[in-house]
């Protein structure tokens, strides 16, 4: 018993340990932009969010739901840019109908 409390608690402070480490790397929290997918080195996609902090339920394949369309949700990749490290959300427009299985509400900023 004494041997899983003290796992849980070295386990937690290591949890806390690496959040802190990537908010240092991730600077300061900025508003989301938008970039068109070529501009980020995404050809595929027709957008990239590019976030300051990792955004939850944000896993590939997951629809993001705007009010003009719904877009498919790539594979995020984290790359270090000016302002810090930062989490580069590929989204692909859907081109044909689909059920909404597990969508996303999401306002998209305006394209920078």
């Amino acid at each position: 018993m004494v041997d899983a409390l003290g796992r849980r608690l070295w386990h937690r402070a290591a949890r806390r340990r690496a959040s802190r480490a990537r908010e240092w790397l991730e600077g300061s929290e900025v508003p989301d932009r938008l970039l068109p997918g070529h501009a980020a080195g995404f050809p595929d996609a027709d957008y990239v969010v590019v976030a300051s902090r990792r955004k939850p339920d944000w896993e590939p394949g997951v629809l993001i739901v705007t009010h003009e369309k719904w877009y498919r949700l790539g594979t995020p990749v984290d790359r270090q840019m000016a302002g810090g490290l930062r989490t580069l959300y590929p989204l692909t427009a859907l081109r044909t109908q689909e059920v909404l299985r597990r969508g996303v509400p999401y306002e998209l900023p305006p394209v920078t």
